[in-house]
């Protein structure tokens, strides 16, 4: 199972990957706030999930993705990502594997270093 956007290609390859009775799903923003299984991709109850997707951050779209599993009476085994980029362990009540860990700091904009110093921001690649 992966959140969209980056989960959802990773949770079609790790399955195909996988072969067998292994399957893809994805959960998608839901109507208001979190994830919700739509678009033919329920889970069953009792059915057991590996969560992937591509960069960990904050950990809110796997949170939210467990959320919508459980609510569907499925059980989340475990997160898989490419990328930790989290700066401090995240209790996502579940164990998260990675295969990669880079720490970048991030900052609310009223905590920003950067900002308070008044140095413009720049996006490489746009104009």
């Amino acid at each position: 199972m992966g959140p969209t956007t980056g989960g959802v290609l990773l949770s079609f390859e790790t399955a195909r990957q996988l072969g067998g009775s292994v399957r893809a799903a994805f959960a998608e923003p839901a109507p208001g706030d979190g994830r919700s299984l739509r678009r033919g991709w329920p889970v069953s109850p009792g059915e057991r999930v590996v969560l992937v997707d591509d960069i960990l951050t904050t950990g809110a779209s796997l949170v939210e993705t467990i959320d919508a599993v459980r609510a569907a009476g499925a059980e989340p085994l475990a997160a898989a990502v490419i990328v930790d980029r989290s700066m401090a362990p995240l209790a996502l009540g579940v164990p998260v594997h990675a295969l990669g860990r880079f720490e970048v700091p991030s900052w609310e904009a009223a905590d920003c270093p950067l900002c308070a110093d008044g140095v413009a921001l720049a996006k490489p690649g746009s104009s």
